[in-house]
């Protein structure tokens, strides 16, 4: 499980600082600590470690001075791949946030297969999951999906049975931002989610595009109203963020930006 504090002596070894970012993904500490133990080796490194968390810091404060950030990071990432080397022979595509991996896109089989050794390697927290109606019952039943904080599952074919099987795994306590958009989950599947106790801090959920009508908030000003649909479901299973419609500073919510920085 993704864990924001760390409680260890003081490490100064680059090494042991990588081992301690991708053991406390949700802290900020490790990958600056990182970043100062790079400096001079590595500069480039350390500036775009340094950019990109204070970019994350500026986003959650709603801070809208992030143009000149971008911009420097723009620059830096180009250097970006070199990185990445341990991690790239795995996914099929990554994302850097907050100076690491932090975002894949993986085939669902090979993650269930690597998810250990991906954790080694890079603090990833957000996993876009291809082919994973192939393997969908081994794929919930995979304790590493603990650490994972944000999953999209678009367009992998899924039904109101992968729905099911999805709501019912006892590994998903830490999801907070959930995209399921473009398959064929009908009421069944939308049903199972809604009545699922095992999603405690899912803020955001997509079903656009399925075989059930998208419930969910889609607006984040104040004449947005929850939908009769998602009062029912409410009724029947209990208060659910990704069913309210309180208005929201932005909308959808950023996956990167659904928790607190470290």
């Amino acid at each position: 499980m993704p864990a924001a504090v760390r409680h260890t002596p003081a490490v100064t070894d680059p090494d042991a600082l990588h081992a301690l970012v991708c053991a406390y993904p949700l802290d900020d500490a490790p990958r600056l600590e990182y970043a100062n133990a790079i400096r001079y080796d590595d500069p480039a490194r350390r500036d775009f470690i340094e950019a990109q968390i204070e970019y994350h810091r500026k986003q959650l404060a709603m801070d809208g001075a992030t143009l000149e950030l971008s911009a420097r990071i723009q620059v830096l990432s180009e250097q970006g791949m070199r990185w990445a080397d341990d991690i790239r022979g795995y996914v099929s595509g990554l994302t850097f946030y907050r100076g690491f991996v932090e975002h894949i896109s993986i085939d669902a089989e090979w993650f269930t297969e690597s998810a250990e050794e991906l954790y080694r390697l890079q603090p990833v927290l957000h996993v876009d999951v291809e082919d994973a109606n192939l393997v969908s019952e081994d794929l919930f039943r995979c304790p590493h999906l603990d650490r994972i904080v944000s999953m999209s599952f678009l367009r992998c074919d899924f039904g109101d049975a992968e729905a099911e099987q999805l709501a019912a795994s006892p590994w998903l306590s830490h999801l907070e931002w959930l995209d399921l958009s473009h398959n064929h989950i009908g009421p069944a599947g939308l049903e199972a989610i809604a009545a699922s106790p095992h999603l405690p801090k899912l803020g955001y959920l997509c079903i656009d595009g399925n075989d059930v009508p998208d419930p969910t908030p889609r607006f984040a000003d104040e004449y947005d109203t929850t939908s009769a649909e998602a009062r029912r479901l409410v009724e029947a299973y209990g208060p659910r963020e990704w069913l309210d419609a309180r208005p929201r500073w932005k909308w959808p919510p950023s996956r990167y930006c659904v928790y607190p920085a470290g």
